[in-house]
């Protein structure tokens, strides 16, 4: 079934690919549907893996996207895995590495939780949407970094002084400054296995 009627991105239907990309997909992320059809996602710490988040709205300009799609092509993607993490179901699809693929990404994917990411055995690196605020973008720090367009501690400064200065709820601040403590003070020192709740 195709959730998102998506011309360019291809729901994947075959039992045998979903069930191996689902089991990539466990290697980074647990998702859990708890009462009242929350969705709760855990991040697993990975050897070697930094963890950042970043403002979904800079990962989407036109130049962002251009970037990303350098940087894809770069690493020799072809395409990638998206994975939509809905209370009860997902729904998985190849996103082709071009601008085209990623812009058609984005505006379908945006309004909901996600997964993007790549890699054979275990995932190579991994985004995750968890509101429309905000991603956060795990793997080996000079992936991340190329992700982000800059440095690890300054993704961190960026993101914080968005939940600062930007009008939320307060329930929202908080959760974004929790999420922002939890990736900054603990992720990459964790142990590998370490897990860490993402969602509120």
């Amino acid at each position: 079934m195709d959730f998102l009627n998506s011309k360019i991105l291809r729901p994947i239907t075959n039992e045998q690919i979903l069930s191996q990309i689902d089991e990539l997909l466990s290697w980074a992320i647990r998702c859990q549907v708890i009462p009242r059809d929350q969705l709760k996602i855990t991040l697993f710490k990975l050897e070697g893996w930094v963890a950042a988040p970043a403002i979904s709205a800079s990962l989407m300009t036109p130049i962002a996207q251009e970037r990303l799609q350098h940087t894809f092509e770069k690493l020799g993607y072809r395409e990638l895995f998206a994975t939509l993490l809905l209370a009860g179901a997902t729904y998985t699809y190849t996103v082709p590495v071009t601008i085209e693929g990623l812009n058609e990404f984005r505006r379908n994917m945006s309004p909901w939780c996600y997964a993007l990411f790549a890699g054979e055995s275990k995932p190579d690196w991994i985004l995750i949407s968890v509101e429309s605020e905000f991603d956060v973008i795990a793997g080996p720090t000079n992936f991340v970094e190329q992700f982000v367009n800059c440095d690890i501690e300054q993704a961190f400064c960026c993101f914080l002084n968005f939940v600062k200065e930007e009008p939320m709820p307060k329930y929202l601040r908080e959760y974004l400054q929790l999420i922002h403590h939890r990736l900054k003070n603990s992720y990459e020192s964790a142990e590998e296995g370490s897990e860490f709740l993402i969602t509120p």
